[in-house]
């Protein structure tokens, strides 16, 4: 249970109709009194630390998404100046309340540009998005316009999403076609080393077969071709040309590994008079797309989510950052154990 907490008008538990609350409770009072000095109160309770400065946090972030534009503007006109007049605020706090710079850093409805939002703000912003550890609700909706917050990303943050894990990084996984099997080895094998570029192509190959990871790709690729076959049959001759091991080997076992891309399989119809045959090219979306269902259910990796689905329902810690074809990683502090 959160302790108790002072106001400035007297008691905090007899703030709220002279009965006995939780300071969560009188916090949500204060916050929903519409009145400017109850929920500047909880604006300074969100920047000290511990269990009460979380709670006002997630609590100001929820209503400021649901609040009217008066609300909003205050709160915000309220967020900044607290940055301002605080003594150091932006230079030695901000990096520990990133909550904070996200409500100060809001555009409002009718807000296109970042004009309204004060350059010491935005520098702020600018300036985290730039560390290496963010929040997990940052990297899903981060700042986009100068360094300011779009309305939209706040109506779309996670339910209670400062108990997110408390910071996460962008791995940028190599562009080689080996990225997802490169993240889904890595979760495997809790070691980040198989995400980076210091690890080539061919020794990710092996560990793959060493570790029995060729099998379960075969499978996935057995899996698919199946599944696609009832929505779309293949033409003729890709049927005929078709086989796990021969697909298997012109993408992963040559170093390709573009295994789960339309292109990636079409190799395969190097050489094949398709003339008069069915077009493939809906099957073969059907059956990569499969095939790369198959391996992120297998590995238990998955992609991070975008719409404001509960990230704790995900075990691994880890999840792929989509980017049109390619995947690079987004993965939490104490994930993997160690440095190599």
């Amino acid at each position: 249970m959160l302790q108790a907490a002072s106001h400035p008008s007297g008691d905090v538990n007899g703030k709220v109709a002279g009965t006995q609350r939780t300071v969560g409770e009188c916090l949500t009072a204060f916050v929903d009194s519409g009145e400017p000095d109850d929920y500047e109160f909880v604006i300074n309770c969100a920047a000290g630390s511990g269990d009460i400065a979380a709670f006002s946090k997630s609590l100001l972030a929820s209503r400021f998404a649901k609040g009217s534009d008066d609300f909003m503007s205050s709160v915000r006109e309220m967020v900044q100046k607290l940055m301002d007049i605080t003594s150091g605020f932006i230079s030695s706090h901000a990096r520990a309340q990133p909550e904070l710079l996200l409500l100060a850093a809001t555009r409002l409805t009718g807000e296109k540009d970042g004009s309204a939002i004060p350059l010491a703000v935005k520098e702020a912003v600018q300036a985290f998005d730039q560390s290496e550890w963010r929040p997990l609700w940052w990297m899903m909706r981060p700042p986009s316009v100068e360094g300011t917050f779009d309305l939209e990303s706040v109506h779309k943050l996670p339910k209670d999403f400062e108990r997110m894990p408390l910071r996460a990084k962008h791995v940028k996984v190599p562009d080689d076609g080996s990225c997802m099997l490169r993240v889904c080895l890595a979760v495997e094998l809790k070691e980040e080393r198989w995400m980076e570029r210091g690890v080539s192509k061919e020794e990710l190959y092996q560990k793959l077969v060493d570790t029995g990871w060729d099998l379960k790709i075969k499978d996935a690729i057995k899996a698919a071709y199946a599944a696609a076959s009832e929505v779309c049959a293949p033409s003729t001759a890709f049927a005929k040309k078709f086989s796990v091991e021969g697909l298997f080997d012109c993408t992963v076992a040559n170093f390709n590994f573009n295994l789960y891309s339309p292109v990636g399989i079409n190799s395969l119809m190097d050489g094949v008079d398709g003339a008069g045959e069915v077009d493939d090219s809906f099957f073969l979306e059907t059956f990569a797309d499969g095939i790369y269902q198959h391996i992120l259910v297998t590995s238990g990796v998955n992609l991070l989510p975008m719409d404001g689905t509960d990230l704790a329902q995900f075990e691994t810690g880890v999840w792929l950052k989509q980017t049109g074809v390619h995947y690079d990683a987004v993965v939490t502090e104490k994930f993997f154990p160690a440095k190599y």
